[in-house]
C-alpha cells in the first residue's frame, strides 16, 4: 500500500510544479526562465562535458572488453574454426565422387576446372 502511496503522492507534485511552471512573470513564464537558465548555466556546460567523456570512457572500455574477450576466444580454436577469418573461396568443380557417378570426368587436380563434355563414362 506504501509503493501506490508513494506513486500517487509523486503525481500530486508533479502535476502542482507543472501548474507552477506556467505562472507568467514579467511576460515570460517560470518554465522559460528556468530553462533559459539552464542553457546559459555554465554548471551546466561542465556537466555536460563530463557527460560526454563517460560516454566516451563507456564506449572505449566496451570494444576493449570485447576485443579482449574475442581474442582470448580466438586463441582457443583454430583459424578454420573463427568466425571471419575463413578463407573466402568459391568451389565450382562438384564432389569427385558425384562427377564420377554422373558419368562425367573430372579433370586431374579434382577441383575448379569444368568437366569435360566429350567424355563420358562407358556403361
Amino acid at each position: 500500500m506504501g509503493d501506490v502511496f508513494f506513486s500517487v503522492r509523486m503525481l500530486v507534485i508533479t502535476i502542482v510544479v507543472a501548474i507552477f511552471l506556467q505562472i507568467k512573470v514579467g511576460g515570460m513564464t517560470l518554465e522559460t526562465r528556468v530553462h533559459a537558465w539552464v542553457q546559459s548555466n555554465s554548471a551546466v556546460d561542465t556537466l555536460r562535458d563530463v557527460s560526454r567523456g563517460a560516454v566516451k570512457v563507456i564506449r572505449v572500455g566496451y570494444k576493449t572488453v570485447v576485443n579482449l574477450i574475442d581474442a582470448r576466444i580466438a586463441a582457443g580454436l583454430s583459424r578454420d574454426q573463427t568466425a571471419g577469418s575463413r578463407p573466402w573461396s568459391l568451389d565450382l568443380g562438384g564432389n569427385d565422387v558425384f562427377m564420377k557417378e554422373q558419368g562425367r570426368v573430372t579433370p586431374p587436380a579434382g577441383r575448379g576446372s569444368a568437366p569435360d563434355s566429350g567424355s563420358a563414362a562407358e556403361d
